[in-house]
């Protein structure tokens, strides 16, 4: 029984690595190229282990910054972009992006960057965004963005 489960736990392992070698070249482009957007690219290069460990390089300096050392809104956009970057490049099925007041930490100028974004995957990708706050809703209206308002108050 320890040799079955010991056995198991290696084949585990490889087809984890496996995985990881081919998907995380992209995800850690698309996650780069996506913080890029939303930072105005303050942040550009981060990089994603093979245990989901987050790794952002100070483009200043290329020093390595602690993740826990950056704002809580800038760790939830990284975090939003590392979702999204792997759902992005596992499923191709169009399922709909559905994100619940994940915008809260963000600054207007980030999270303009953010919706412009969000307008351009649009055409792909239905987005349900629910906010009980009326910035994502002014912003949009701002921009000229399309979207359908529902007020469930």
């Amino acid at each position: 029984k320890k040799k079955s489960i010991q056995i198991a736990i290696e084949v585990i392992e490889k087809v984890s690595e496996r995985i990881h070698s081919q998907f995380a070249p992209q995800i850690n482009k698309e996650v780069s190229e996506l913080i890029k957007k939303i930072t105005n690219e303050r942040y550009t290069n981060i990089k994603i282990d093979d245990k989901l460990g987050i790794s952002v390089e100070n483009p200043n300096t290329r020093e390595i910054v602690p993740l826990d050392s950056l704002s809580g809104g800038t760790i939830d956009q990284i975090h939003f972009s590392l979702r999204y970057s792997i759902i992005n490049s596992m499923e191709k099925e169009n399922f709909p992006l559905i994100l619940d007041d994940c915008f809260i930490q963000y600054d207007d100028t980030r999270l303009e960057n953010i919706l412009r974004y969000l307008d351009e995957i649009s055409d792909n990708v239905q987005i349900l965004l629910f906010t009980c706050h009326n910035r994502e809703k002014d912003i949009l209206d701002r921009l000229n963005l399309k979207y359908n308002f529902i007020n469930i108050s």
